[in-house]
C-alpha cells in the first residue's frame, strides 16, 4: 500500500492510497473461500468447489464488497500510521479500478484537533453551595402540615364550605341525558382544591348533609372532550359526609401521619431532601460556570464538519419550535441571519466542550464501569413500572441508545475529576441567590432549542372528573 499526502490545511487532510491488484485479488479468494463453507452447490461438498466456478457464480457481488472493505480497511491504517484520528468519515473517490489494474482512491478527512489538557490544578473556578438553614425546615414543614391537615367528621349539622373534604354521590346530564364518565358514588372531595370545575365545586357548597341538589356546571370551550366542550351540564349532588379541618399542627402526631417516628426523624428527613435539592440546583450552576471557564481557558481549532451537523441539528430544533410557536418573546423580534449567528456560537460551544470533556476523560483514563452502567440502566428501567425487563433488554441491544445513557454519566464523571483537580474556591450562597434565574451564560447545551436560550442550556394532566373525572378542572 501505497499512501502520498496531497494537501494539508488545519485540520483538513487529503491523501492518495495505491493499493496492488494483489491485494485486492487474494481478499477476494479469501472471501470466496468464506462463501464456499457457507454454501451449498451440487456435485460439491461444503468448502471444496473450484475456485473458478466460486468467482463465475458469486464474483461479481464479491468484489463490491472487497473493495469496501479495502478502501475502508487501507485508509483507517493509514490514519493510524500517521497518528491521526477521524473527526467523521472519510469522503472517498476512486480514481483507478479494472481488470488486472491497482486501486487507486483518493480521501479526504477531517481530524481532531491536538488538544492539550494538562495544567487543569491552574484552572480557577468559584463553586457554590448553599446549606440548609432552620429557616427552610420550618418552612417545609409548615406547608407539610398545610398539605396534610387532619380532618374530623361533623357532629354538628351544618352545609359544606370550602375548605371541607366533602363525600358525595353525583350524576351529570346534558340535555337531560347522562353522558359517559359523568356519574360517580362515594367520592371524595376537597372544596376549594381546585381539582374540579369552578361551578362544581361552589354548587356543593352550601349543602348540608343528607341534602341532593340540581347545580349548573358550564364546562369551558377548550374542555378536552369535544362532546362538553362550550356546554352546560346539571349535576344531581348528594352530600353524604362532611370532614372539616383541623388546624395545622407540627408535632409528633404530623410526623407519623407521614410514616416518620417522631418530630425530630420528620425534621432530619426534610433537611435531607432540602439539601438534595440545592445540591442539585447548585451543581447545575457550577457545571454551567465550569463549562464557561473551560470555554475561555482553552483554545484549539474545531472541525468544521463537526461544527456544521451541530449547528444544524440546533437549527432544525429551531424551526419546529417556530412551528409550534414555542420561540421565546424576545427571539421572535430576530432576523434569520441573527438567529444563526447566535446558534452557530451555540454550535461552536458545545462541539468545543464536548471535544474537551472527551479529551480530558481519555487523557486521565476515566472510564464508565460496566457496574456503573447496570445501575444507571436499572434505574433508568424503574421510571416504567411493569416495564423493566424490557427496558433493560431494548438497551442491551441497541448501541446508540445505551450510548445514551454511558455518554452523561461520563461526563459527570470527568465534571467531578476537574473540580477535584483544579483551583476550586467555595462560596456560600442564600437560597435565595442559588434559585435566582441566570440569564446571562451558556451552558453546555444539551437542551432542545425551544428557543435560542433554550439550545444553550442543558407535569401530569389528569383528566377531568367523573368517570370519577368529567367535572375536573382542565
Amino acid at each position: 500500500m501505497q499512501v502520498v499526502q496531497k494537501e494539508k490545511q488545519g485540520l483538513k487532510h487529503s491523501f492518495e492510497v495505491k493499493i496492488p491488484r494483489s491485494v485486492i485479488n487474494q481478499n477476494i479468494e479469501t472471501k470466496l473461500q468464506e462463501i464456499s463453507e457457507k454454501v451449498t452447490i451440487p456435485g460439491f461438498r461444503p468448502g471444496k468447489a473450484p475456485a473458478t466456478l466460486l468467482k463465475q457464480k458469486y464474483g461479481g457481488s464479491v468484489m463490491g464488497e472487497v473493495v469496501d472493505f479495502t478502501v475502508r480497511d487501507s485508509y483507517t491504517k493509514a490514519l493510524e500510521e500517521k497518528g491521526l484520528r477521524a473527526a467523521a468519515a472519510p469522503k472517498v473517490e476512486i480514481k483507478e479500478f479494472g481488470d488486472d489494474k491497482d486501486l487507486v482512491y483518493t480521501f479526504d478527512v477531517e481530524v481532531m484537533p491536538e488538544i492539550k489538557v494538562k495544567g487543569l490544578d491552574k484552572v480557577k473556578f468559584e463553586k457554590i453551595k448553599c446549606d440548609v438553614t432552620d429557616k427552610d425546615i420550618d418552612e417545609a414543614l409548615k406547608t407539610l402540615s398545610e398539605r396534610h391537615k387532619a380532618s374530623r367528621e361533623l357532629t354538628e349539622k351544618r352545609a359544606a364550605k370550602t375548605g371541607d373534604h366533602v363525600t358525595i354521590d353525583f350524576l351529570g346530564k346534558v340535555d337531560g341525558v347522562a353522558f359517559e364518565g359523568g356519574e360517580a358514588k362515594g367520592y371524595k372531595l376537597h372544596l376549594g382544591s381546585g381539582n374540579f370545575l369552578p361551578d362544581f365545586e361552589s354548587g356543593v357548597v352550601g349543602i348540608s348533609v343528607g341534602e341532593s341538589k340540581d347545580i349548573p356546571v358550564g364546562f369551558p370551550a377548550e374542555y378536552h372532550a369535544p362532546n362538553l366542550a362550550g356546554k352546560t351540564a346539571t349535576f344531581t349532588i348528594t352530600v353524604h359526609k362532611i370532614e372539616e379541618e383541623m388546624e395545622a399542627k407540627i408535632d409528633d402526631e404530623l410526623a407519623k401521619r407521614l410514616g416518620f417516628p417522631s418530630l425530630d426523624d420528620l425534621k432530619e428527613a426534610a433537611k435531607t431532601q432540602i439539601g438534595r435539592e440545592y445540591d442539585a440546583v447548585a451543581r447545575e450552576k457550577n457545571k454551567k460556570a465550569l463549562f464557561d471557564v473551560l470555554h475561555e481557558e482553552f483554545d484549539f481549532e474545531l472541525p468544521q464538519g463537526l461544527l456544521e451537523d451541530e449547528f444544524k441539528s440546533i437549527w432544525k430544533q429551531f424551526e419546529e419550535a417556530k412551528k409550534n410557536n414555542q420561540v421565546a418573546a424576545e427571539d421572535k423580534e430576530k432576523s434569520d441571519a441573527d438567529m444563526e449567528k447566535e446558534l452557530r456560537d451555540i454550535a461552536e460551544r458545545r462541539v468545543k466542550l464536548g471535544l474537551l470533556l472527551s479529551e480530558i476523560g481519555s487523557h486521565n483514563k476515566i472510564e464508565v464501569s460496566d457496574d456503573e452502567l447496570r445501575r444507571a440502566i436499572i434505574a433508568e428501567a424503574q421510571r416504567y413500572p411493569g416495564q423493566e425487563q424490557k427496558v433493560v433488554e431494548f438497551y442491551s441491544t441497541q448501541p446508540q441508545a445505551l450510548m445514551s445513557i454511558r455518554g452523561p454519566l461520563l461526563e459527570e464523571k470527568v465534571i467531578d475529576f476537574i473540580f477535584e483537580v483544579a483551583n476550586v474556591t467555595v462560596k456560600s450562597i442564600t437560597k435565595e441567590d442559588l434559585f435566582t434565574a441566570d440569564d446571562s451564560g451558556k451552558s453546555s447545551g444539551k437542551k432542545s432549542a425551544k428557543s435560542s436560550k433554550k439550545a444553550e442550556s442543558s407535569g401530569d394532566a389528569e383528566e377531568a372528573k367523573p368517570k370519577a373525572k368529567k367535572a375536573k378542572k382542565e
